[in-house]
Parts: structure tokens; sequence; C-alpha cells
């Protein structure tokens, strides 16, 4: 269960949903306009058009309401995954590496707010905790896929090493960011070496394929 949900009332009733959704909808708006340090709870529920009682009936603080907007986006990274493995022919282990970097890269440029949220130097404590508990339920499911496909060193714990490689990746996007005010395919590249340099230390060059039945 997720922690947040003691103070994040996602309601039931339609016509509350869609206050809610309003909300949320407002908070985006402004975080591109913003950024997150200056967007408030005071800025949301007026763009929102309710009071401020209503924001603080669903949410307790600004930081959820952050923190429910990257929930809802961070959903989607999975389908992503999946649709690019699938139709990708899987033959060495980089082909994964490649994949790892590549859709996060689709993923930020296809929504602008995926940016501010997930690469911003503006979160809090608390968003980036929650931040690091996703990136560990991310980490953990793709390692399913090197399974699926390569023989894996016993000795190397891939899960930890994955949420390392989504920290190395994020610090090429950061770059292209602070550079140019936008995610670069030349960064995109660099994140893409980066990565496999670094699981060629744990993986070696070559892996076992497995036989997938």
């Amino acid at each position: 269960m997720n922690k947040n949900q003691d103070v994040v009332l996602v309601p039931v009733q339609a016509r509350s949903r869609e206050r809610y959704d309003k909300i949320l909808d407002a908070s985006e708006l402004l975080i591109l306009e913003l950024g997150l340090s200056e967007t408030s709870v005071h800025l949301i529920a007026k763009r929102a058009g309710v009071s401020r009682a209503s924001v603080y009936q669903y949410f307790t603080s600004k930081e959820f309401i952050i923190d429910s907007l990257a929930k809802k986006h961070f959903e989607s990274v999975f389908t992503l995954y999946e649709k690019r493995i699938r139709t990708t022919k899987i033959t060495k282990w980089q082909d994964l590496a490649e994949i790892l970097v590549q859709v996060s890269y689709e993923f930020y440029i296809q929504q602008p707010i995926r940016e501010k949220i997930f690469l911003s130097l503006d979160s809090s404590i608390s968003v980036r905790k929650t931040a690091a508990e996703r990136l560990t339920v991310f980490s953990n499911w793709f390692i399913q896929y090197f399974d699926q496909y390569f023989e894996l060193p016993e000795n190397v714990q891939l899960n930890e090493k994955i949420a390392l490689c989504i920290n190395i990746n994020d610090a090429a996007y950061l770059r292209s960011l602070s550079l140019y005010g936008q995610l670069t395919p030349a960064y995109r590249d660099e994140a893409i070496f980066a990565v496999k340099g670094y699981l060629t230390h744990y993986l070696g060059d070559v892996l076992p394929l497995k036989t997938i039945k």
C-alpha cells in the first residue's frame, strides 16, 4: 500500500473526481510555467478555480500533489518499456541497456511535465524519497527481462545496478537540460555509452542467451 494514501484522498464520486483532476491539471500547467519551487497551493487553487480548502481536502501539502502527478506519469512507463521490448529482437544484453535509456528519453520528451517532476533539482526530500522508492520498484520489474533472455552471474545484484543505471541516465539528461534547456539526442547517446560501460564491469561483454520458448 502506498504510504501517501493517508494524506492523499482520491475521490470516487464523479463531481469530486472532476475537482481532483482539475487540481492536478492546474498543477501541471503551473509547474511547466513557473517550476516546482514557485508553484504554490494558493496558485494551484486559483488556476483550478477552487478554494485552498478544496485543495487541502485532497492533498495535505504541495509535495503530495507533486507525488500524485509523479505516480500518474510513472504508471505509463511500464507500458512503454513492454512495447519496445516486444518489438525489438534481443540478442545481447546491450540491447536491453539501450532500451533502458532510449525509452526513458522518449518518456521525458513526450510530455515536458515529466522533466519538471522527475529531473528537477527543486524537489523536496519527501518527493525524492518516494521517487527513490519508485525507482526500486522499476528496477525490480525491469530485471525480469535480463533474467528472461540471459544467464546472469550469480554474484551480481542486478536490481540495484539497474537502479543506478537510471541515476546515471538522469545525470546525463540533467547535464543536457543545464546546458541547452532541453534533452538532446547527443546526451541520450552519452547516457547509453555510460550505462553500457557501467554494466559491462559486472556483466562482461557477453552473456549466454537463453532459449526463449
